[in-house]
């Protein structure tokens, strides 16, 4: 159990044959683990209207997808990409009267 500077515990991921049934990994943590899991899908999360959270589809996307190691995993060649379209900031409210 590690804490996070805000004080929140996070549990490490130690047993990496025994993985839970959702795993959530940020860039920092795609960029450099493998995923060893003979079922697993990847699914990928970007809000266009936080620069921060933008996933470049050349290059992080790629690196996303490619963390799943066994060739034979049904999924190993698939993944769900969901992401906005319409940035917060272009969005224009108006009150009806």
């Amino acid at each position: 159990m590690i804490e996070d500077a805000s004080g929140d515990k996070l549990e490490r991921i130690e047993d990496f044959d025994n993985l839970p049934t959702f795993t959530f990994v940020t860039s920092t943590g795609y960029n450099g683990c493998d995923i060893y899991d003979k079922e697993a899908m990847n699914v990928i999360i970007s809000d266009i209207s936080a620069d921060w959270q933008i996933t470049d589809i050349q290059t992080e996307l790629k690196q996303a997808i490619s963390r799943q190691r066994i060739k034979s995993n049904p999924n190993y060649d698939r993944y769900i990409f969901i992401y906005n379209n319409i940035s917060k900031r272009n969005i224009i409210v108006r009150r009806i009267t």
